[in-house]
């Protein structure tokens, strides 16, 4: 078992990609394939000496690899790089060696680690963490008769409950724009306004992927993906923001917000965000419009449900482990934590 080293791997990623071809079919490969080099082999946050794949070779070649995401994290008054496990992949003849590469990657030098596992992953971290905590998503239904057409291929019923539905909805109240004094602007790349503005309210947020200028800039505007990016500002001055990206799973169209940050009180912002971002997704005829978040501000659980985000949906979990039993109690305060769709490869996938 061996950290590939740059050379290593740019020997080996031909194997790299066929072994994920194999083990999540050619769909997720390609996407694999897509983001590859930004997301794992250049990250500009991976430590110099620590490489982003922990590989296991056999006679017949790689049968099992973890791949890890370096982020900057900030834990209270500490700011450290933090490690998610991408995946675990292993092949099917030697499915006993995924395990094998986890228990080893406690050996790697970055705490602490992270992950959304999925359910076969989440029975595997159990051996190696100490809990973890369920995050559900919410969705906004806009227009249903699409949606059900989408999922039941039935227009009879689709027309029936999505008539039903819009008539119901025509009597919701609707949120009148109060916040006059917040502009919305499309950017397509973050400003050093944002690091001023990250340091104004990150002290409110004891636990979160630091939202930096750089961070922003390499997550929303450098990877192989294009997002919609909506920044609000008074007077000039940056009050949060929103990352939305549209997802197609056959004829369901998905409007993601991956991203929503804001002061932990400012519920005006969040609607003025949260109105745009609908906007955006009907002028784009979305079906219907999701969210992932943990946080403790009850400000931004307000705003969702003011906007009609308030329909719990699929989630997913989340759990990590850090150094020592220190840093594992720390992270293990899921209350004080703060993350979005955005802080995982989760979204990437979609």
């Amino acid at each position: 078992m061996v950290y590939l080293t740059k050379e290593h791997i740019n020997e080996q990623e031909e194997a790299i990609f066929a072994l994920k071809d194999i083990v999540w079919g050619r769909e997720k490969a390609d996407i694999f394939k897509v983001i590859w080099g930004w997301l794992f082999k250049n990250n500009p946050f991976k430590p110099h000496n620590i490489s982003c794949i922990l590989a296991l070779n056999d006679n017949t070649g790689l049968v099992a690899y973890i791949l890890y995401i370096f982020a900057p994290l900030k834990i209270y008054n500490e700011t450290i790089i933090a490690r998610w496990s991408g995946d675990i992949t292993a092949h099917p003849l030697h499915k006993g060696e995924g395990l094998r590469v986890l228990i080893k990657g406690l050996d790697v030098p970055c705490y602490p680690c992270l992950g959304f596992p999925n359910k076969k992953g989440l029975a595997i971290s159990r051996l190696v963490t100490t809990g973890n905590v369920y995050i559900n998503s919410r969705i906004c239904i806009l227009d249903m008769q699409g949606a059900l057409q989408a999922k039941l291929k039935n227009k009879f019923i689709s027309y029936f409950f999505g008539y039903a539905y819009d008539l119901f909805s025509a009597y919701w109240p609707r949120i009148k724009d109060k916040a006059k004094d917040i502009a919305i602007e499309h950017i397509i790349y973050f400003d050093d306004r944002f690091d001023k503005f990250w340091q104004a309210v990150s002290c409110d947020y004891p636990i979160i992927i630091t939202r930096t200028q750089k961070y922003l800039n390499w997550r929303f505007t450098e990877g192989p993906f294009r997002y919609h990016i909506l920044a609000a500002a008074r007077n000039g001055n940056i009050s949060g923001y929103i990352v939305l990206r549209i997802s197609e799973k056959g004829t369901l169209k998905k409007g993601l917000i991956v991203d929503i940050f804001a002061g932990a009180n400012d519920e005006k912002c969040l609607d003025k965000l949260l109105q745009a971002a609908l906007s955006y997704f009907k002028e784009n005829k979305c079906h219907v419009a999701g969210c992932m978040l943990l946080t403790n501000k009850k400000a931004y659980y307000k705003a969702l449900s003011r906007n009609g985000i308030s329909i719990p949906w699929f989630g997913s979990h989340f759990t990590g482990y850090g150094k020592d039993e220190k840093q594992t109690a720390a992270i293990s305060n899921w209350n004080d934590w703060f993350l979005t769709l955005s802080d995982s490869d989760i979204e990437l996938w979609n």
